[in-house]
């Protein structure tokens, strides 16, 4: 077993060892609980290809949730994991909750506008920047319409083609609709929500 699915299961052991307990947090079943300093959040992926981040974004209100931010990287790595799990052995993207900010929207990096500051989290319930896990060379603003936020899952390392590293996140059009021999095609979203909802 190479090395890197060695660690990926390890961290996917670690993750659910830390984001479950002997209750869900009164979260719904097949949402899973996550505990945050705004409180007790409910993360659920949903895996649906050809969706756009608005169409993801409506979905998730369908459920009472929105597109969830990430506050650590506990949350980031057991999406990760959990995504490559069921869409194995194909790589593609999913919507998170965070969106370019005002000041930054014609913007690529600058001194004014950095790795930190050029997206917030839209769900209001993650704080600081914990959550962003970039890849080595985003935000990269392309064309200055890339406004929203996927993050690349696969179990390669890096996604073919792309030379971008599985589990990071990179800005893109909010409208992104790929074909399926993409190999960054979005394979589904993350909703969030508080418990209870």
């Amino acid at each position: 077993m190479s090395s890197f699915w060695s660690l990926l299961i390890l961290l996917n052991f670690l993750v659910i060892a830390v984001s479950s307990g002997k209750t869900n947090g009164h979260c719904q079943k097949g949402w899973t609980k996550f505990t945050r300093p705004s409180g007790d959040w409910c993360i659920k992926i949903f895996y649906e290809t050809l969706v756009t981040q608005p169409e993801a974004e409506a979905k998730c209100q369908a459920a009472d949730a929105t597109l969830s931010s990430f506050q650590n990287q506990v949350e980031s790595l057991w999406v990760a994991a959990t995504s490559v799990a069921h869409i194995y052995p194909k790589t593609g993207s999913i919507w998170i909750g965070a969106k370019r900010t005002k000041a930054c929207l014609k913007s690529q990096l600058t001194e004014k506008c950095t790795r930190f500051n050029s997206f917030e989290w839209t769900d209001k319930s993650a704080n600081g920047t914990d959550g962003f896990l970039w890849d080595a060379r985003e935000p990269s603003n392309t064309r200055s319409i890339q406004d929203c936020l996927i993050m690349t899952i696969g179990s390669t390392g890096y996604v073919s083609g792309y030379d971008i590293q599985v589990g990071t996140l990179n800005d893109n059009k909010c409208d992104l609709k790929l074909n399926s021999k993409d190999p960054q095609q979005i394979q589904g979203f993350v909703c969030g929500k508080p418990p209870g909802c």
